[in-house]
């Protein structure tokens, strides 16, 4: 029987899960939110990081699509070549 594994190694969770010990912790930094200016700039460069995201995705799909439309038309003179009447 194979034991589970995580996603990205192929090392068993048993293992995973027993390896090393735990440090002292360490202190705990200062509480203070964020001032409705920084959560501002910070949902602005957030946002900007998924808009060049987008940007990349959708030129990625773009050429997925033209380099499926050459297969097609390579399959098609494959399938032309292979329709040839034998002589």
């Amino acid at each position: 029987m194979r034991k589970s594994t995580t996603h990205f190694e192929q090392v068993p969770l048993d293992v995973v899960k027993n390896i090393g010990c735990r440090g002292e912790q360490g202190q705990r930094g200062a509480a203070r939110k964020a001032s409705p200016t920084e959560r501002g700039a910070l949902f602005t460069e957030v946002n900007g990081y998924f808009d060049d995201i987008s940007k990349e995705v959708k030129v990625q799909m773009k050429g997925m699509s033209q380099i499926r439309l050459r297969v097609d038309e390579l399959r098609a003179k494959v399938k032309k070549l292979s329709d040839w009447p034998q002589g």
